[in-house]
């Protein structure tokens, strides 16, 4: 069979799988893009209106940590590589410009995380 061609089976199982995802799917949009405005209200691309800071919540990762809360560990012996540690310290707060995943639950929109180009990543 070439890879254009259908058949009756896979057009119906196709069938089946759509009319699921139609009933269980109202079609609003669930996950947005958003931007930090200057004052620190959000404006996402499904709604432009800015939202006010205290009119939408963000997942704790994003808050930022006291410098005493930030966390360390001991050095410690590993196998045979010697003695090591590890410091996390999360710089994640949230700033003007940031774009933003947002999430709507229902009419409440919650901020992810924040995104950055691929370049920073790999």
């Amino acid at each position: 069979m070439s890879q254009g061609e259908n058949t009756p089976g896979i057009s119906k199982l196709a069938g089946v799988m759509d009319a699921i995802v139609k009933k269980n799917h109202d079609g609003n949009l669930i996950i947005d893009y958003g931007i930090i405005n200057d004052d620190l209200s959000i404006s996402t691309n499904t709604f432009p209106i800015p939202i006010p800071k205290k009119d939408y919540m963000c997942c704790r990762h994003l808050k930022e940590i006291p410098v005493k809360d930030r966390w360390n560990t001991e050095p410690a012996t590993v196998g045979d590589h010697g003695s090591h540690s590890h410091r996390f310290q999360p710089h994640w707060k949230l700033k003007k410009g940031d774009r933003v995943l947002v999430a709507w639950v229902q009419n409440d929109p919650v901020v992810i995380d924040v995104l950055v180009h691929a370049d920073e990543v790999f």
